[in-house]
């Protein structure tokens, strides 16, 4: 229990809290507007920065890098990122193909939020939690990150 009196700055809240401040400048947009936009591309620079070399971002409300990645992907393009000329996007929606199961699904192993790295093929990839270690809820995050990303590849995502 050591970590658990500590507070983190999350990819998800960051993207939530920064979808949030977009819809309320939409809705209000003489409040303070030169204030919310200067917060939101501070989330976009600390998103940049806390996305792992390999595309993915650490998940922590949800197993894990799937989860995590596709919330990075919303928040860039919440702050203005363009999915087809978004290096950071382009390595995100590269990382998420990396990890599709020859099945077409995604799975991901509890072992990612322990070991705070994507299980290796050895450890195990979530055989255990669908079929063909495949699993409805990570698949849908895999999607909408895919699809919020500008993947390119119809086919993986149809697959």
């Amino acid at each position: 229990f050591g970590d658990i009196m500590i507070d983190y700055s999350y990819v998800e809240c960051s993207s939530a809290s920064m979808a949030a401040l977009k819809d309320f400048s939409r809705a209000i947009p003489q409040h303070r507007s030169s204030e919310v936009l200067n917060a939101i591309q501070a989330g976009r620079a600390f998103l940049k920065s806390i996305q792992r070399p390999d595309g993915s971002w650490y998940g922590s409300w949800g197993t894990c890098f799937t989860y995590g990645t596709w919330f990075g992907i919303e928040g860039l393009l919440v702050a203005g990122e363009e999915p087809g000329t978004s290096g950071s996007m382009r390595r995100a929606v590269a990382f998420l193909l990396s990890k599709q199961n020859p099945n077409g699904g995604w799975g991901e192993s509890y072992l990612a939020c322990i070991n705070k790295a994507y299980p290796s093929a050895a450890e195990g990839t979530g055989v255990d939690i669908g079929e063909g270690g495949s699993c409805v809820v990570q698949t849908s995050w895999a999607l909408l990150g895919l699809l919020a990303g500008g993947c390119g590849d119809v086919a993986a995502q149809r697959r």
